[in-house]
């Protein structure tokens, strides 16, 4: 099985056995993409802030084509979201929504944590430094 946009890329038969193969899936042209993980601490803040700082960073580059994936379901259905005025994150989400629009038509998506094993290994590498945004 091959899905084009979709993110299962292949399925391989071994042994009888149905074997699904996940990876990260380039863009369109003239499209960025920002993928966030949350490994240095797995709580809900701590990938809302890599969000944010993703965000902001694509701003202040001028890069407005852009698709956003991360791992979280949570964060995804929270930035998917309108009304968070009593959600612990509502005001960093809000900050989230205020850069999304003022973006062509960001494309938001839950990815498995397959398809995001480069954020991942980044973010894993970035527990040796202090909290905020690291570039490499």
């Amino acid at each position: 099985m091959l899905l084009r946009n979709g993110k299962m890329l292949c399925t391989k038969l071994v042994s009888s056995t149905c074997v699904n193969m996940f990876s990260w899936v380039k863009p369109p042209e003239h499209c960025f993409k920002i993928n966030v993980d949350g490994t240095r601490s797995g709580h809900s803040s701590k990938i809302a802030w890599g969000m944010y700082y993703g965000l902001k960073l694509a701003r202040d580059l001028n890069i407005s084509n852009i698709e956003i994936e991360a791992d979280s379901a949570i964060l995804i259905n929270l930035l998917q979201r309108s009304d968070l005025s009593l959600h612990p994150l509502g005001s960093l989400i809000t900050d989230c929504h205020h850069l999304l629009s003022s973006m062509d038509n960001p494309k938001i998506n839950h990815v498995f944590r397959e398809c995001n094993m480069t954020a991942d290994s980044l973010a894993k590498n970035s527990i040796k430094y202090a909290p905020g945004l690291i570039k490499f």
